[in-house]
């Protein structure tokens, strides 16, 4: 298959015999935003499904989520050590820096979904309107989404909180203990959106400190 492609994702294929492969790792993406808007959306997606049986569904999605953020890392890469493609981003090197973190972040609460099973579909959907808020937010640099996200994330922390509580007082049976590994992994992706606001907070301050002078 190889010998008859010269590009793979986040790869391009610089020379190519039967026993050795040479690549180059530099990726440049025209539609970044895009990847990176796809990329949040497909874990929006994610917890819609975190109460179906069919886990092939989520996990079909943590994959893209994994090769979307793997693009936008090779390609903030690139960006960083060309000027010309960093420009052509409209993105500084600090700006590309917040970009890979945030991208990063993402992958992480993807992957925790992914292994998420509840059937609480209020809490379901407080965890969709938390990450919808985050969305919006990072897209629209807005402080009004921005803080949303933090009262629905402290909100959500509030009941999670209560849930691991009660879950624990079960644990001497195989369902509580399914459901601590459940409400713990909703804590990791609480706290991992935490570093996304802060991540968000800091660009967008940056952004107005640089934009100032």
């Amino acid at each position: 298959m190889l010998g008859i492609r010269d590009t793979l994702p986040g790869m391009e294929i610089m020379s190519l015999d039967d026993n050795c492969v040479e690549f180059n790792c530099t990726v440049k993406l025209e539609n970044l935003k895009e990847v990176q808007q796809s990329m949040m959306k497909k874990v929006i997606n994610q917890v819609r499904l975190i109460s179906n049986e069919n886990r092939k569904l989520t996990e079909r999605l943590e994959d893209e989520v994994d090769r979307n953020c793997f693009m936008i890392e090779r390609a903030l890469r690139t960006a960083m050590i060309d000027p010309n493609y960093r420009k052509e981003l409209g993105l500084t090197a600090v700006k590309c820096l917040y970009v890979v973190h945030s991208a990063r972040r993402w992958e992480r609460i993807s992957d925790s979904l992914k292994h998420i099973m509840i059937k609480d579909e209020a809490l379901i959907s407080k965890i969709e309107e938390m990450l919808t808020s985050l969305y919006l937010a990072m897209n629209e640099t807005s402080l009004k989404e921005l803080e949303k996200t933090m009262e629905r994330l402290e909100d959500l922390k509030r009941i999670v909180n209560k849930k691991v509580n009660e879950a624990s007082m079960n644990a001497e049976n195989k369902a509580g203990t399914f459901h601590v590994i459940d409400y713990s992994l909703l804590m990791r992706t609480i706290n991992i959106v935490e570093d996304l606001v802060e991540i968000t907070l800091d660009d967008y301050n940056t952004t107005q400190l640089v934009e100032g002078e």
